[in-house]
């Protein structure tokens, strides 16, 4: 296989329940994402799941049929986020330094943040003329009195890794593409056509 013909993305909120599904899909599977935990904030001895299950397993095995790509922490610094890769069948990791980070005061993202990007009208962090920024909602009074409930609003709203995932996810769709219909760009005009 030259190429991926299924990357599967998956958040920290998500991979509690995948371990389940895990045995089912992986003979499909050409990599494997996976979103962890921010382990570089103050925050983390508050979290109730610092372990991830999925990632406990996929890591102690010796071999693995798909590509490994965990999206995480650095430890050069706080707030820093690396990449790490586990080839299949191989048991080696690289560590790739990146630009991006974790924004303050985020421990980990929600599966409802996984589509959206910061620069989202709605979902972002950034303020618009006249729109409740859903991303940004910061609430603090007596529990009981706001008709929203206040887990509600502490959800990660917007993905800070979403360029990196949309990379990514084009350059898989160009690569199941080249590979089973010839040379074929998606970021060129042309995929309309498909």
């Amino acid at each position: 296989m030259t190429g991926p013909d299924l990357l599967v993305l998956v958040s920290p909120a998500v991979q509690v329940s995948y371990v389940a599904a895990y045995a089912r899909i992986q003979r499909w599977i050409s990599e494997l994402v996976l979103l962890d935990i921010n382990r570089g904030t103050g925050m983390l001895p508050l979290l109730l799941n610092r372990e991830n299950p999925l990632l406990s397993e996929l890591q102690g095995r010796p071999i693995l049929s798909f590509d490994l790509t965990i999206v995480g922490s650095d430890s050069a610094g706080p707030g820093l986020v690396s990449v790490r890769r586990r080839a299949r069948g191989g048991s080696q990791w690289q560590e790739t330094p990146t630009d991006m980070r974790w924004p303050a005061n985020v421990f980990s993202l929600s599966h409802v943040a996984l589509p959206f990007s910061a620069e989202d009208p709605m979902y972002g962090p950034n303020k618009a003329d006249g729109l409740i920024r859903l991303g940004e909602l910061w609430f603090k009074g007596e529990q009981g009195v706001l008709g929203v409930p206040l887990r509600m609003l502490a959800r990660q709203r917007y993905n800070p890794f979403f360029p990196y995932m949309e990379r990514r996810v084009i350059e898989a769709a160009e690569l199941i593409i080249k590979t089973k219909k010839g040379n074929y760009n998606l970021s060129s005009p042309q995929h309309d056509s498909l």
